[in-house]
């Protein structure tokens, strides 16, 4: 009981979901060095989560290519059967 309850209410994912995110991010582009995330974020929106996830990108990336970078990092979140929906924040 107390579990659903949790899920209703939005609880939080759990630290190795979390963990788990922040790899799928590094590995969402060729040059994982240019992919940081200052944040990551994922919590319950009935029985899968709701993930958000704020990546630093250097200032010479230009600027679409930092929006193609964005969406394909959602893309690869959502894919996780688990993801309700993924909010990737770029910076």
């Amino acid at each position: 009981m107390r579990d659903q309850m949790e899920k209703v209410v939005g609880g939080s994912a759990s630290p190795e979901f979390i963990a788990m995110i922040r790899e799928l991010v590094v590995k969402s582009d060729p040059n994982p060095d240019l992919l940081r995330t200052d944040r990551v974020i994922a919590y319950h929106s009935g029985s899968r989560y709701n993930v958000e996830v704020e990546l630093l990108l250097p200032r010479h990336l230009a600027v679409d290519a930092a929006h193609d970078l964005g969406l394909r990092v959602q893309d690869r979140i959502e894919d996780l059967p688990d993801v309700e929906r993924a909010y990737v924040h770029v910076c």
